[in-house]
């Protein structure tokens, strides 16, 4: 059963409800009770996003949306907020109003670890105010936020340059995104601001770039900042975030990664037995090389998208499908069977062991979606009366050893 919950009470314990001004602001919570007892688990294996949606309702009330995410990338409501605008005394409003509910329900306090936003100053201020009291956390900016309003800032501080030039931006901003270590990425960001100081048209590009995005609360959209499998984004449509490079589906797979629509694009690495290579190659049995090769791209037909949106959540697939192949070896990413482990990019940020079940596979260890088969204990035993049926001797249809036909 849904519960509503407004902002406060009044003197008499009733609910409070203004009209929507500036002197009365309404803000009511929906929420369920399971939902509630659902989030009480580890604040460190769930990130809890935040994000406000439009044009939902006939006064254009915005509805802010708390859910948590886990670590296979599955999105868990927890309570809807219609309010009347998005200042931070109504998003400081529906965070208490949320904590309050959750610690009624449950008896417990709403902790959180990662807290995912946009670069709304009003929503960081207040859920800074709400949580920073008894809880340290990480605020994360969404990428896909990031890259939309990139995006913008390139048609607009950009136009007319080459497509190529372009192309160099986004691929700089996403490997900057795929940094797994805060050495890592420093030294990226160094590289890419070099670079980009060498060409005068991309100075007002650099300054914004630097300004809005590389500084202050909107710089946390790196890889390495949340455990392996943890969404990037609070937009769960993007295709990037949830389906696999090369598949063929708008589905999310499961994350241990189907290796039936990357069949045609995984092989073996074997080295050439009469090869030198083969002679001196010390991998043990429990690693296999397996050969990834990077599929053509498409885009996925709009489902109620606009073309704007469609443009990043393209640019998100290619970009997270150079991840699989990436600084792959000539001969192959050597995934480990006991230790499940993959050194590709796109295993350590989706946590999807695409190339480790392909590599079971490859050892007739497990089927195709990661599912470890039995041990065959059966013997193929010889029919005794075919035995019997035999004649003693050389067989009558054995010719001579230089015969012909």
């Amino acid at each position: 059963m849904f519960s509503t919950f407004p902002r406060e009470v009044d003197i008499s314990v009733k609910c409070f409800l203004g009209d929507g001004s500036d002197d009365r602001p309404f803000v009511v919570g929906v929420t369920t009770k399971s939902l509630l007892r659902s989030a009480n688990r580890d604040p460190a294996s769930v990130i809890l996003h935040v994000d406000a949606t439009f044009q939902l309702d006939q006064v254009s009330y915005p509805v802010i949306v708390c859910g948590l995410c886990d670590g296979s990338r599955r999105f868990h409501l927890l309570a809807l907020f219609l309010t009347s605008q998005l200042e931070e005394a109504h998003f400081f409003s529906a965070f208490a109003a949320l904590r309050a509910m959750f610690a009624q329900v449950t008896g417990e306090r709403l902790s959180v670890r990662y807290v995912m936003g946009d670069a709304d100053s009003a929503q960081f201020n207040a859920m800074r105010s709400v949580f920073r009291i008894d809880c340290t956390y990480t605020y994360l900016m969404c990428f896909y936020h990031v890259v939309a309003k990139v995006r913008v800032a390139v048609k607009e501080r950009m136009r007319g340059l080459h497509g190529d030039i372009v192309a160099m931006v986004y691929r700089d901003i996403y490997d900057l995104h795929i940094s797994f270590t805060e050495d890592e990425y420093f030294t990226r960001k160094k590289e890419m601001l070099f670079q980009w100081n060498k060409r005068p048209e991309l100075d007002t590009f650099r300054m914004y770039m630097e300004k809005q995005w590389l500084s202050r609360n909107s710089s946390n959209w790196q890889c390495y900042l949340t455990p392996s499998g943890f969404a990037a984004t609070n937009n769960p449509f993007n295709c990037g975030a949830w389906v696999p490079s090369s598949s063929k589906t708008g589905q999310a797979p499961p994350s241990t990664g189907d290796i039936s629509s990357y069949d045609c694009f995984l092989r073996e690495h074997v080295h050439d037995r009469c090869s030198i290579n083969f002679l001196i190659d010390g991998t043990s049995d429990e690693v296999v090389r397996v050969l990834a090769a990077q599929p053509p791209r498409f885009y996925i037909p709009s489902r109620g998208r606009s073309d704007e949106a469609l443009d990043v959540a393209a640019q998100f697939s290619v970009s997270y499908a150079r991840m699989e192949v990436d600084s792959q070896p000539s001969t192959g990413w050597p995934v480990n069977l006991t230790a499940d482990y993959c050194p590709c990019r796109y295993h350590a940020k989706m946590n999807c062991r695409v190339h480790w079940n392909f590599a079971l596979h490859v050892r007739s260890h497990g089927d195709g979606t990661g599912e470890k088969l039995m041990v065959n204990r059966s013997r193929k035993r010889r029919n005794d009366a075919e035995i019997n049926r035999r004649e003693p001797g050389r067989p009558m249809n054995a010719g001579h050893a230089l015969q012909k036909d």
